[in-house]
């Protein structure tokens, strides 16, 4: 019962993905969803949480996008937020 929860806030990541690259194979699809995921839980933080989004303005804070890769224990570090 908790799977719908947690799959609905990376539906949009993956269809704006989709939108983005037609055509694009379902390997390459996934590994780009994950980092637009990643993204739009930092825009999610931002939009949610207005003591942190006015932490970050004054500087106190950066909030980074990073992807956790399960398999390996590797951690691809995107960022700050590129908008």
């Amino acid at each position: 019962g908790c799977i719908p929860k947690l799959v609905a806030p990376i539906v949009p990541a993956v269809e704006k993905t989709r939108q983005a690259n037609p055509g694009i194979d379902e390997t390459s699809l996934i590994a780009k969803a994950i980092e637009e995921n990643a993204w739009q839980a930092v825009s999610d933080l931002m939009a949610n949480s207005p003591e942190i989004a006015k932490m970050h303005s004054d500087g106190a804070v950066t909030i980074c996008a990073a992807v956790y890769d399960i398999a390996t224990g590797n951690v691809n570090w995107l960022g700050v937020h590129p908008r």
